[in-house]
This record gives structure tokens, sequence and C-alpha cells, in this order.
């Protein structure tokens, strides 16, 4: 009993750390080692059978280059992107918000953006949005990927160039650079 626990530690603990590694090759400038092993952990611990845990990273460069305060919102009626230097919006500034890592939909509330800041719930929260978008394309990646990154819009037109980034992204990551 002991030898398989501590075996799927070891496990656990060499998954992450290949991935931490991946991840940082793919941003060095925006992860440092230690960011990128708490990314690594919170997107494996995260994952589900269909949304694994190198793809995660991949959405979360793409989306915010791994940074937790990332949000998007509307600034005086214009979608603005990047990192709010105040705690409570002003009143120029409405939702939907996009928020945290992951760029995941908090809709017009504040405060699950502010939630979303947290790396942990923000990969939970990918994985089932993003698996939301599966069960309507009928498991078909690139096309749950498009719906995460533009909504049906997205998913209509087929010219999204999100579900390409983010596949490429997550293949360099499976492989880092040694």
């Amino acid at each position: 009993m002991i030898t398989k626990l501590l075996t799927a530690v070891f496990d656990f603990l060499l998954q992450t750390s290949t991935l931490a590694e991946g991840a940082r090759a793919q941003a060095p400038r925006y992860l440092s080692q230690v960011e990128a092993q708490h990314h690594a952990t919170a997107a494996k611990m995260a994952e589900s059978t269909k949304v694994t845990a190198d793809l995660l990273l991949a959405m979360a460069f793409v989306e915010s280059r791994y940074i937790p305060t990332a949000t998007s919102r509307l600034e005086h009626g214009v979608r603005t992107t990047g990192i709010p230097k105040w705690s409570s919006p002003p009143d120029h500034v409405s939702g939907p918000y996009f928020c945290g890592v992951t760029q995941v939909m908090a809709g017009l509330s504040w405060k699950k953006c502010l939630e979303l800041r947290n790396i942990a719930i923000a990969y939970r929260t990918a994985v089932h949005e993003l698996e939301k978008w599966l069960k309507v394309c009928r498991n078909d990646i690139n096309c749950a990927l498009a719906g995460y990154g533009g909504g049906f819009p997205a998913i209509r037109a087929g010219t999204s160039t999100y579900p390409t980034r983010v596949l490429s992204r997550a293949r360099a990551i499976r492989r880092p650079v040694t």
C-alpha cells in the first residue's frame, strides 16, 4: 500500500516537473522556475481525461502569458486587455469580464473575476468550460478550442487561429528542450 502511494506521488512529481520544464522552455520571460512549477501542479491537478495539463498550460500562455491578474473588460465600451491597476472597477469599466491565466468568462461578476486570479481555480474552470465546448463539438478539439476562444461565431466562421496556436504550444510543452 505504501509503495503504491509513494510510486503515485513520485510519478505525479515527475510529470509536473516535466510540464514545468516544458512551460518554462516556452516562456522563459514570463515564468520563473518556481512559477512554472506552480502552474504545472495546478494544471495537472485540474486536468481531466479530455483536457490535459499541457493543453491547459498552452491555453494559459496564449491567453495571458501566465499572468494571473490578466483581465479583459470593456472600458468606455471598448474591449481592453491587460492588468488593471484598480481593485474594483471604476464606473467606465464593465463586463463581461474574462479573467485569470486562462481568461475564463466571469460574466458581469467582478467577484468571480477576482477568484479566477487563483491559478488553481482558473485551470479547473477552464477544464469545465472546455469540456462543455467538447460536448457541443462532439469531442472535436479544434472546434472546442475555437468555441473557447471566440464562442459560436468563431466556430461558424471556421477561421480561428486559436486552436492552432494552442495545440502547437501544447506539443512544444510536452517536448521540452533540454
